[in-house]
């Protein structure tokens, strides 16, 4: 009982008639019992087998929304001994031919037809698109014998491949990370009693599936008792919130930026004296004090903000949220205090592909969670710092069973990337006094002015990124004499300021070559990083009319930024920035 489709069997054996997963169907909200689960995945089982798929066979999977189908077509491939291949929806068609010709796979599962746009068509033949009702009929109709079902799925050893996931990271082509069952497994495990969740708890998704955070959360939520709730669109997430009124689900810091946002949007369509008190609400937050070392007048100024702004803000992600947590990226700790502040729990941790994901979280319980770190190491997780460099901070070394076997069909990348047993996970940070772990930034974001100091860019960026007028931000400087930031504005509130100011307002490629504009955002800029050091100042700010986008390949699919692509993107106007006067 060591893998992925032994915990859905498992909650079936438990209580079968119990509702398991919801997903929305025109609009309502219906549900699979425990039992009509297992039925699914016990016919997408059958069909594999009558497709040929057995032990050791590779199953591409695409999803981008997650729903049932999706989860249950993962656990049948478990179930065979077969390998789920998790493919991002958002991979372009170039990484596509490359993951094919790697792969060979034995069928591919897409979660919408349109996705075939990117898939070589000599391989249209062994597609199928999970939002097609034929497609549906085939793989989930068919008649099972859940029985057969539960004695295959126990009988895979812990070592065996279960999962390939491709991911890219921030750069380079995309590398195959191999986990087994055991890798898979054991994190579940390790996360399951770090989660508060009252009996029955509900969990809304709408991380996609292919990343593994969401995948391995949602099966410690299954494994922990929880239901889940799956939206159709991120679109109506809001109403989606008030439906459910979610216990807890997972994010990445741009969903956590987005709904600040809301706040925001709700103090720009105030009036006067609302936006005053949305605006006092705000700055008091950005002050709490999550180590609890607050005197009686703020924590008094903080009750009537919470019943006066905070407690509309809970209502709207209905009210009886008890945590959210948050990996893929860092977060900003101004928007950890503002949603500790308003009443709503967020828990930073860390991981990557290559360990299941988890290595470290914050907990729930007091004395648990430390700010600004991403936790303590989980059960049986191990973290080493490795030696100090110049910049100092060490760079993050793990151990355990989390630890993935390597990456497919590339062994030299494999053997660089661990030392002495150990996974270089390319961070650079510290374990504190209490074992708490700090990360400082990704080892090859670092650089040197040419004055010879370094820079964190990461550091730099979550001081200013969640203001009104900037939307994205990237921190340049490499052996350059000082610092300068690139900055996607936010144009919305751009337009708003400049027709407060009579700033004739074009178009957002010209209004990004306005003096007043720009000196507007050098303005903000300097007032959020005032606590930097001299290096690490921004002497320069060059606005990008372009958002960066998954798209335009410069995000990766977890919405990090690909800085070498933003880079050689703007390199022109970088060189005039720094060109002598």
């Amino acid at each position: 009982m060591n893998n992925l489709a032994q915990i859905a069997f498992d909650v079936y054996k438990n209580d079968p008639n119990r509702k398991l997963i919801h997903y929305q169907k025109n609009g309502n909200w219906e549900s699979y019992t425990a039992l009509a689960f297992a039925e699914l995945i016990c016919s997408a089982t059958q069909f594999l087998e009558s497709k040929s798929v057995k032990e050791g066979s590779k199953v591409i999977l695409v999803p981008s929304m997650t729903n049932a189908y999706v989860i249950a077509m993962d656990c049948a491939v478990q179930s065979i001994g077969g390998i789920s291949c998790m493919v991002h929806s958002t991979t372009t068609e170039t990484h596509w031919n490359a993951i094919l010709s790697e792969l060979h796979p034995e069928l591919i599962i897409c979660s919408e037809t349109n996705m075939l746009q990117k898939i070589d068509s000599s391989y249209h033949d062994i597609t199928l698109s999970l939002d097609k009702q034929d497609d549906q009929e085939k793989i989930f109709k068919g008649a099972c014998d859940i029985g057969s079902w539960k004695t295959q799925s126990q009988k895979w050893n812990e070592d065996h491949l279960s999962s390939i996931i491709y991911t890219s990271g921030s750069t380079g082509e995309p590398k195959g990370v191999m986990l087994s069952h055991k890798n898979l497994y054991s994190n579940v495990i390790s996360i399951v009693d770090l989660l508060p969740l009252p009996k029955r708890s509900r969990i809304m998704s709408f991380l996609p599936y292919s990343h593994v955070f969401e995948r391995t959360m949602l099966f410690a939520y299954l494994k922990a008792g929880a239901s889940l709730y799956f939206p159709s669109s991120r679109n109506d997430l809001f109403e989606a919130y008030g439906k459910v009124k979610p216990h807890m689900f997972n994010a990445v810091p741009r969903i956590i930026e987005v709904m600040y946002k809301y706040i925001q949007d709700v103090k720009s369509n105030s009036g006067p004296i609302q936006k005053k008190i949305i605006d006092w609400s705000l700055r008091l937050a950005e002050k709490f004090d999550q180590r609890g070392q607050m005197n009686l007048s703020y924590r008094l100024k903080l009750g009537l903000a919470r019943i006066l702004v905070f407690r509309k803000f809970r209502k709207k992600f209905g009210g009886q949220l008890i945590g959210i947590l948050v990996g893929a990226a860092k977060l900003n700790p101004m928007l950890s205090n503002v949603f500790q502040a308003a009443g709503i729990p967020m828990r930073e941790g860390y991981g990557m592909t290559e360990t299941s994901p988890a290595i470290a979280v914050n907990r729930f319980g007091k004395g648990e969670y430390k700010f600004g770190s991403v936790g303590r190491p989980i059960k049986d997780v191990k973290v080493k710092i490795d030696i100090q460099e110049d910049s100092g901070f060490g760079e993050i070394l793990v151990e355990g069973d989390n630890v993935m076997l390597g990456y497919y069909k590339n062994e030299s990348i494999t053997q660089a990337s661990f030392q002495d047993g150990w996974l270089k996970t390319g961070d650079l940070g510290y374990l504190d006094e209490d074992g708490f772990l700090f990360i400082n930034d990704r080892k090859k974001n670092i650089f040197k002015t040419s004055s010879g100091k370094y820079v964190s860019p990461g550091k730099i960026e979550e001081l200013i990124k969640p203001t009104d007028f900037i939307h994205q931000v990237m921190i340049v400087g490499f052996q350059k004499p000082f610092v300068t930031a690139l900055v996607v504005p936010n144009f919305e509130r751009l337009q708003a300021f400049a027709e407060r100011q009579n700033i004739h307002w074009t178009s957002p490629k010209y209004m990004c070559l306005n003096i007043k504009i720009v000196q507007r955002i050098k303005e903000e800029i300097d007032t959020l990083s005032r606590g930097l050091e001299s290096h690490e100042k921004i002497r320069k700010v060059l606005l990008i009319d372009e958002p960066w986008t998954i798209e335009n390949g410069l995000l990766s699919p977890t919405l990090k930024l690909k800085r070498n692509a933003i880079l050689q993107r703007n390199q022109k106007i970088i060189n005039e920035a720094y060109k002598l006067k």
